[in-house]
């Protein structure tokens, strides 16, 4: 019995590490990672704050709606947008599919939004153009962006807790990374998995899900020292939180979607409690229903602006 465990375990391992590489195209998707050349007058870059390299390693742009959109009386915010898998920042401009307005459109009404690139997506590159390195150098850019950060913020008069950072889909890791080097400021997961090896995957029809945690660990490796106290977690947010919640100081709220086919049901209850648990004392940290169905589901104007009437209710 033992040793057919053994020899099972031997060759869901050695599957894994075939499967490994495909993981990592699956979540950095090659469409995805093509610059956007029809998208020059609905953005503009921002300029780093030093001349140093780290400007170079990750692209920040500031969103220019070519529609005026209507102010919503609130607190003005500083929004950073770090999109999914399938969305680059520059094209999440852009209207859906259906024809509706995407997140970035509806939190232009509420305040500035800065639309980030995610390593290996457009213009943000990865050390030695791998795939391999995308863990490390979202947390590495995660550092660099924060200091980009309290510029902005101190140029634009913006408080630290008025500075939102909103993770769609795996755009969930670099947002908590984020956040951690910030503090003060808010996070909004947007239908988030609490980690990869819960993330079902088909390929040509043929579920993976066997094997996915195996094609995970060996896709990204956790455990392996990035900077300071940081170490890779194989894209795991939870397993990030029980690291590093406790310097998160602003609210979290999770939007979660029904009929999620990419995302579990449970994982955004998963990253709350992690994140409620990372330290002792009151954290206000909420899992919200959205009205629409799916992995595209997006929270309305509406959602949105509960949302922060709540936050200033402190409810």
């Amino acid at each position: 019995m033992q040793n057919s465990e053994s020899l099972s375990a031997m060759v869901y391992n050695l599957v894994g590490r075939l499967l490994g590489p495909y993981y990592r195209r699956v979540l950095f998707p090659s469409h995805a990672r093509l610059p956007d050349r029809n998208n020059a007058t609905s953005s503009k870059p921002v300029q780093w704050p030093t001349k140093d390299d780290f400007g170079s390693r990750l692209h920040v742009i500031e969103y220019e709606d070519k529609e005026p959109v209507p102010k919503i009386m609130t607190e003005h915010k500083l929004f950073v947008y770090i999109h999914g898998r399938a969305r680059s920042a520059n094209r999440s401009i852009h209207l859906r599919r259906d024809g509706s307005p995407d997140t970035v459109h509806n939190l232009l009404g509420f305040g500035t939004v800065l639309g980030v690139n995610l390593p290996g997506y457009e213009e943000s590159p990865l050390t030695d153009g791998k795939l391999k390195n995308a863990e490390r150098d979202t947390i590495m850019a995660a550092r660099d962006l924060s200091v980009l950060l309290y510029q902005e913020a101190e140029a634009r008069g913006i408080r630290m807790k008025d500075i939102v950072i909103v993770g769609v889909s795996i755009g969930m890791y670099m947002s908590l990374c984020l956040a951690s080097r910030l503090q003060q400021a808010s996070v909004v997961l947007i239908v988030p998995p609490a980690d990869l090896e819960t993330v079902p995957y088909s390929v040509r029809g043929i579920s993976l899900r066997p094997l996915i945690p195996w094609a995970a660990r060996h896709a990204y490796p956790s455990n392996m020292d990035v900077i300071e106290d940081y170490k890779t977690t194989g894209f795991d947010g939870v397993a990030f939180l029980r690291q590093h919640g406790e310097k998160l100081r602003g609210n979290l709220h999770i939007f979660t979607a029904k009929d999620d086919k990419f995302v579990p049901q449970d994982a955004g209850e998963r990253l709350r409690k992690a994140f409620v648990e990372s330290r002792d004392g009151f954290k206000h940290a909420r899992t919200a229903e959205l009205g629409a169905l799916g992995h595209e589901a997006r929270p309305s104007r509406e959602e949105w602006r509960e949302l922060f009437q709540g936050w200033a209710q402190n409810i």
